[in-house]
């Protein structure tokens, strides 16, 4: 019988932190980077400019509290995005209960 095939070592770098060779952004570089292209997504989801703002502002809030824990991480806009759907799917579970109330 042949051998087993094992699955391929990963680094030796933690999961989901920079690679080697590469520093972690500060928050205000990643902020920066980031702002008009997830209010862009916000607004094409929420179709309200200020609504996009406000969920926006709540999702870089909550990384910014957390900065030293995930701000070592590699996919951070990946994170920002997921965080911010948690909040629009939050407003939308609020405005379906208040429908279905009334």
């Amino acid at each position: 019988m042949g051998e087993v095939a094992r699955p391929p070592r990963r680094s030796e770098a933690p999961e989901g932190s920079i690679p080697p060779g590469r520093e972690s952004p500060s928050f205000e570089e990643f902020f920066e980077e980031e702002k008009d292209r997830l209010l862009r997504v916000l607004a094409v989801i929420t179709a309200s400019r200020g609504e996009a703002e406000d969920l926006a502002q709540e999702a870089f809030t909550r990384m910014f509290e957390r900065w030293d824990e995930i701000g070592h991480m590699d996919d951070l806009a990946g994170y920002l995005h997921r965080t911010a759907m948690k909040f629009v799917w939050g407003v939308e579970f609020l405005r379906g209960l208040a429908f279905f109330l009334s």
